[in-house]
């Protein structure tokens, strides 16, 4: 897969930080049912390999862990923020009307190998483990204890867990880093105009292609 340097992001650090922050990925695989895409939140273990696992679960009704042989390969896509640029912004419309749109974004490609998880202690711990990381920072945050027993145990009769082990990590940044400050200035003070959170994030991102 192609991608300009320019916009390519190899540090494994600021990799996994835009996954834990966008946590629902889109894992996408090719089975014995064809192409296939499910949209799962998932947690990252930093520390189980050099690149990381990824851990979630489907239900078990989800023909998924039917048709995906573990030998498989499978990729997951994780996006962050993003924002439609207009040429509008641009100092360079009413001087030479050379501009275009665009749209900025982040993203992850995580290329995994697949395992699927029938353990009764593993789903106790991946459980515990997802609850206690999304409900983090929460003024009132539940924990799995505060559920009865048997509804848990009823629970996890319904899920199959998933494991992937990621091989490789590529990275995208598309923050106008192929444009000059004062585009990029301009780009950051209209995506501020906007009324879309997402713009807002962008805005700051760009930002701090200038900073660095």
């Amino acid at each position: 897969m192609y991608i300009q340097k320019v916009f390519e992001e190899n540090r494994i650090s600021v990799l996994h930080d835009l996954i834990e922050q966008n946590p629902l990925g889109t894992l996408t695989v090719y089975g014995s049912y064809g192409l296939s895409a499910d949209h799962l939140p998932f947690t990252l273990d930093r520390h189980g390999l050099e690149l990381g696992v990824l851990k979630t679960h489907i239900a078990r009704g989800n023909p998924l862990h039917k048709s995906v042989a573990e030998t498989n390969e499978v990729m997951v896509i994780f996006q962050g923020p993003d924002a439609y640029i207009s040429p509008s912004w641009l100092p360079r419309r009413h001087i030479n009307g050379r501009v275009q749109p665009s749209w900025a974004y982040t993203a992850v490609h995580a290329m995994c190998s697949i395992k699927f998880i029938d353990d009764d202690s593993w789903i106790n711990a991946h459980f515990e483990q997802s609850v206690n990381c999304f409900e983090a920072g929460l003024l009132d945050p539940w924990q799995v204890a505060e559920a009865p027993k048997d509804f848990i145990d009823g629970l996890k009769q319904h899920v199959v867990g998933i494991e992937l082990t990621i091989h490789n990590l590529l990275g995208k940044r598309q923050l106008m880093q192929q444009r000059n400050i004062d585009d990029r200035l301009a780009i950051i003070e209209g995506l501020r105009t906007q009324s879309d959170p997402s713009a807002h994030q962008v805005a700051k991102q760009i930002a701090q292609t200038i900073e660095n």
